[in-house]
């Protein structure tokens, strides 16, 4: 089925479901205060004080060692790498909206065990709780958003990734520096700390008001939620045919893709035409891996 020209529209008459798709992109933000925030804490005398050591030959008078360095930015990683053998089971079984509160309050914990603790292992497992977390709210929202957008906006949309990473390392940052002037003890690096409750509070609240993917209530054969979601995000962008040719087009989708399914889905994403997405999708994501960009960010100081 082709797509009628009516369903290009323009971004204005689509401001509801814009507005929805930025909000839930958000979560993005989160991953960059959390970047931001950590990469500005080895250069705090408030935080070398707690998890780092005297030494008066140093310029700042404090040092931090290899090992606190290397577990900061590894917990992260571990944590990230959990989420993507856990998210998978929420993404099938449990919808979006339920796991951005999953997210948050993964959040919640990670963060409150990183602003009261002391002891290095603690600090650890919290890290390992934020990447998780952060697999949740980067899995999620950016899920949403492509499932959520018209197919014409899609590409702007998913473009917000990169936006609200970049703004929450940018505000992370400043936040660093105003506090590390102000304090020379704890406070310094849990202020900032206590910064990564916003995105995960904000978003808790938004996804009460937002419907659920029209795609994922379809997939679960929900057909009149299903339709009643994609209704709520189109709102009076479409003509009644236009959005009924729409959520058929969506319906027909998902039954081919089922129809072709193997057995073990996972291994789908290596067979025939998937296998070419499958291989340009990390392809693009090592790049950014390649680049260095991640040791930078991990080690480098804010």
């Amino acid at each position: 089925m082709g797509i009628s020209d009516g369903r290009n529209n323009h971004i204005k008459d689509n401001l509801k479901c814009v507005a929805i798709c930025i909000a839930m992109s958000m979560a993005n933000m989160q991953y960059g205060i959390d970047v931001g925030a950590i990469s500005g804490f080895q250069s705090m005398i408030g935080f070398l004080k707690v998890f780092g050591y005297r030494d008066e030959k140093l310029k700042v008078g404090w040092g931090i060692e290899t090992k606190p360095q290397q577990l900061i930015a590894s917990c992260l990683n571990l944590g990230t790498i959990i989420g993507l053998f856990t998210t998978p089971i929420f993404a099938r079984y449990l919808g979006r909206r339920p796991a951005i509160w999953v997210g948050s309050l993964l959040t919640a914990v990670g963060c409150a065990l990183q602003i009261s603790t002391e002891n290095l292992g603690v600090l650890s497992f919290g890290r390992v709780l934020i990447g998780l977390s952060n697999s949740f709210f980067i899995t999620f929202a950016n899920i949403y958003v492509s499932e959520a957008s018209p197919a014409h906006l899609r590409a702007i949309l998913g473009a917000f990734f990169g936006v609200w990473v970049n703004i929450g390392a940018v505000l992370s940052t400043a936040i660093n520096l105003l506090t590390d002037r102000q304090f020379k003890t704890k406070p310094a690096y849990q202020i900032p700390l206590a910064t990564l409750y916003f995105v995960p509070l904000v978003l808790s609240i938004i996804v009460f008001f937002i419907p659920e993917s029209p795609r994922w209530l379809v997939v679960q054969d929900r057909l009149e939620e299903g339709e009643a979601a994609l209704r709520r995000l189109r709102g009076k962008s479409l003509t009644e045919e236009l959005l009924k040719e729409e959520f058929i087009e969506m319906v027909k989708g998902i039954e081919e893709e089922k129809a072709i399914a193997h057995g073990r889905q996972f291994l789908d994403m290596f067979r025939g035409t998937d296998r070419r997405r499958t291989i340009i999708c990390v392809g693009a994501i090592v790049s950014h891996t390649s680049s260095g960009l991640w040791l930078y960010l991990a080690y480098g100081v804010s």
